[in-house]
């Protein structure tokens, strides 16, 4: 007969919910200790990884610092001599590692050079040459990086004497230094150095990046455990390296103290647990590993977990973090009566009822149970022999079923995590862990070097869209097995993504090979490919990156092939270019530029400057072109041709153009508030091609230009002729953006590649001639032949023209004279801040207008 669980678990059910409560109650009480125990371990846990990542990172980028100087140093184009190249680079490196506070060279000669950034984010250089005679003179530092007000001086000074510079002459490598009190006794610090030699092992000085312990301690400080939580860094000795309780002065009030032991600190819950420490590890440096413990002190238990921090330099400290329990146990004290009562009562009434039900119904389970821990643990064969005949019977093999096919479905799903589906290659998750492997094999033997290739064909986007998919995935399985052709077996290459490919080639001797491996596979990939009737070429940009550079992070050697990728494209692809000491540096500018270009709209950095254009006949003002610029609160000025590339790139731009076109709109607005205009002035706007194919561009506009009342202005927006050539821009959206009473101009016409049928298809109002063309006019009679050409074709569309770059009187007069209406140069006038234009505009609107012809 088969009995139905159902029908028994309904049976019991009445009985087991007191059960239930009871085992809760009882397994609550009983366990709650343990819970505390795995939250406490947890938090602390969580608390110092927190700290030993912060620390690691701190002093990494202190030592990567030292690594990219030492790279200068012996690579660029400077001498050890020259200190005000030396002192240029520091600043630019101070600069680019905002976490440094400071960074010095001192050569074998004497000499020395420091860069440091003080608390107001302000930058001082600190000297000692020939030239001062040996003292020590610290100067403020402008923004330009010259040398400004001299701020103290002290005498004999000698590089070669400290401790640091010692300590690096005599490890002959990169190392730390020991804790030390500064020369001047104002804080303590330990540096890491790192001694620089010539190609000949000749000595040549030592770069210094000091750390002061109250650096780390600040961040303690900040970290919030808990109310009562502490946290602290110790040395082998039991000495306090930094505290969250700020346990050193800092400045230093005692100038003959240095550290301190934390048995004899000042805060007693660092000084309890220090003993504790003590006295189970006479020699902290035995602790090779993370312990957690707790310990009886200040009349209450104290959770503390100790992570030892080291690294090759010779750091060997101790990061701890103490959490008093009574942070924990609040709400379970609250609770702790209540829940034995009820623990009591049920636990009474679960053990009759329990042992006539539990064996029977659990056993099976139990089977099951494990059986789905062990497939969770990845031993997937697992079978369940279980003869019932009822409803477990059927779970026992419906569950075998179920792990038969979970054991196939996963051998297939871990091919397809680590492999393409398309090329069979290597995917991502698969090159990262090889490149992993790599680099720490090759930091444990730096002999083994090993090599990036990062790979990406040449428009291969035309092949796509002219040919479809399905030749463009045939594509990428031909050039992925050429590329595995050009490589050895053991080698990993890998789909990256799209069409982007990786290759991982290890044990690799000598830059000869990489050389002869970069030129293998574009030999390869010059060769037609024969796809489904088509004979296609492609060609493919290689960057290149070697361990031998030092590199602590996969994702930084990636970085590092990617970007030097990028430069082989931007020197005219179907090339390799290898990562330099100098294609870092200019990386990171551009990377810092792209950061703080994403915040330069939000702090207000931007603003417009106005470009007068003038009507060539009358010599009067006809309106302005607006221009974005950049006040770097930093650098000034930054021209727009450096960030507007990369505005393009980042997809910033869109952003950018609705700015600008705001912008103008209210500034046209308040313009018609202030003055009286007599004629009407245009405004014309640059207009991304990018703005043009959003679905939306017309109701975003139409929503601007609605905001602000300017009828004695015409606002025009400038496009560019290429765009034209984007089938994706319609007609229809010209048409809808001139229903808004905007007129359009073509910008840079000639410079492009538009047909006559689709410029005359365009609601165009104005060409505007490139200064391509104008400037010909100084060379050529041909350059007065294409212009003259251009205003008969403009005029017979019924559009005016403006020519751009106007610097002559001769350019002005021939234009006048061909029948261009417009133009705008220096010859007039440079694009004027707000001020100048507002002046301008009011003199152009009295009865005495200024001409801005110009006459021999």
């Amino acid at each position: 007969m088969k009995l139905p669980i159902r029908q028994v678990l309904i049976f019991t059910f009445a009985f087991e919910i007191f059960i239930a409560v009871g085992i809760i109650s009882f397994l609550s009480n009983k366990f709650s200790q343990i819970a505390i125990n795995n939250i406490a371990e947890q938090w602390r846990s969580e608390v110092g990884n927190r700290i030993q990542n912060h620390v690691k990172n701190f002093l990494d980028n202190a030592q990567l610092m030292n690594q990219v100087n030492k790279n200068y140093l012996i690579q660029g184009d400077v001498t050890v001599t020259d200190l005000s190249k030396i002192q240029d680079f520091l600043y630019q490196q101070m600069q680019s590692f905002r976490s440094v506070p400071y960074t010095a060279w001192g050569s074998e000669t004497g000499d020395y050079v420091g860069i440091a950034r003080t608390h107001d984010n302000q930058y001082q250089v600190e000297i000692v040459s020939k030239a001062t005679k040996g003292e020590y003179q610290t100067y403020q530092l402008n923004p330009d990086g010259t040398r400004g007000k001299l701020l103290k001086v002290f005498p004999n000074y000698d590089p070669r004497l400290r401790p640091w510079y010692q300590q690096a002459i005599k490890a002959q490598e990169a190392t730390w230094t020991p804790i030390y009190l500064w020369f001047d006794s104002s804080r303590i610090a330990l540096d890491t150095v790192l001694p620089v030699y010539d190609v000949q092992g000749k000595k040549l000085g030592v770069l210094d990046t000091p750390i002061t312990l109250s650096n780390i301690s600040d961040f303690l400080s900040q970290l919030k455990i808990s109310p009562s939580g502490k946290s602290f860094i110790l040395d082998g000795t039991g000495e306090i390296i930094a505290s969250s309780e700020f346990e050193l002065d800092s400045p230093i009030k005692n100038p003959s103290l240095k550290t301190l032991l934390a048995a004899h600190g000042k805060d007693s819950t660092i000084r309890e647990t220090a003993a504790y420490l003590n006295q189970k590890y006479p020699n902290l440096s035995e602790i090779k590993s993370p312990l957690s413990f707790a310990f009886e002190g200040q009349n209450q238990r104290n959770f503390v977990r100790v992570i030892p921090f080291r690294d090759r330099g010779g750091i060997d400290w101790l990061i701890g973090v103490v959490i008093p329990e009574k942070v924990f146990m609040e709400i379970v004290w609250a609770n702790n009566r209540l829940t034995l009562i009820v623990s009591m009562i049920a636990l009474f009434v679960a053990i009759g009822v329990g042992i006539f039900t539990a064996r029977w119904i659990t056993d099976p389970i139990l089977k099951i149970n494990q059986a789905s821990k062990a497939i969770a643990a990845g031993e997937l064969d697992q079978k369940v022999d279980l003869y019932y005949n009822n409803e477990i019977g059927d779970l026992a093999n419906s569950f075998n079923l179920m792990a038969a096919k979970l054991k196939q479905v996963f051998q297939e799903l871990e091919f397809k995590t680590l492999h393409d589906y398309l090329t069979g290659l290597s995917n991502r998750v698969q090159l990262m862990e090889r490149l992993a492997e790599s680099l720490e094999q090759s930091q444990r033997n730096p002999d083994l070097n090993f090599a990036l290739f990062f790979l990406d064909l040449d428009d291969f986007k035309v092949v796509n869209d002219s040919l479809g998919h399905l030749v463009g995935d045939a594509l990428l399985k031909q050039v992925s097995h050429r590329i595995r052709t050009c490589v050895r077996p053991s080698d990993c290459v890998a789909r990256f993504g799209g069409d982007e490919f990786v290759i991982l080639v290890e044990n690799i001797d000598e830059m000869a090979n990489i050389d002869k491996i970069a030129q293998r596979i574009l030999t390869q990939l010059n060769y037609p490919f024969n796809l489904e009737n088509h004979q296609l070429f492609v060609t493919v940009s290689i960057g290149i990156t070697i361990s031998s550079i030092g590199y602590s992070k996969p994702e930084d050697i990636l970085r590092d092939a990617d970007i030097a990728m990028y430069y082989a494209k931007q020197q005219g692809k179907s090339r390799y270019q290898i990562m330099t000491s100098s294609l870092q540096i200019a990386a990171m500018r551009r990377f810092q530029l792209e950061r703080e270009l994403r915040d330069a709209l939000k702090k207000g950095e931007f603003c417009l400057f106005y470009q007068p254009i003038i009507c060539l006949k009358t010599g009067e003002l006809s309106g302005f072109e607006a221009l974005i610029r950049w006040k770097h609160p930093i650098h000034g000025l930054i021209s727009p041709g450096e960030f507007i590339p990369i505005a393009e790139e980042t997809g910033l731009i869109k952003v950018l153009d609705l700015w600008v076109l705001e912008a103008a709109c209210q500034q046209m607005s308040q313009w018609q508030e202030q003055i009286s205009f007599n004629q009407i002035l245009s405004m014309s706007v640059n207009f991304s091609p990018i703005e043009l194919i959003q679905q939306n561009i017309v109701e975003v506009v139409e929503n601007i230009v609605q905001k602000y009342s300017f009828d004695c202005w015409d606002l025009k927006l400038e496009i560019t002729e290429n765009a034209l050539m984007d089938s994706v821009i319609q007609v229809e959206i010209l048409e809808n953006l001139k229903k808004l009473n905007l007129k359009l101009s073509l910008d840079d016409f000639g410079t492009g590649y538009s047909s006559l049928s689709r410029l005359y298809r365009f609601p165009i109002d104005t060409l505007k001639i490139d200064r391509s063309f104008v400037t010909r006019i100084q060379l050529e009679k041909a350059g007065s032949s294409i212009i003259n050409a251009i205003v008969t074709l403009a005029h017979n569309l019924q559009m005016d023209v403006v020519a751009e770059g106007i610097e002559t009187i001769l350019e002005q007069d021939t234009l006048k004279n061909l029948g261009c209406e417009f133009g705008q140069g220096y010859l007039f006038a440079k694009p004027l801040n707000l001020e100048a234009a507002t002046e301008l505009i009011k003199d152009s609107q009295m009865s005495q207008k200024t001409s801005f012809l110009q006459k021999i």
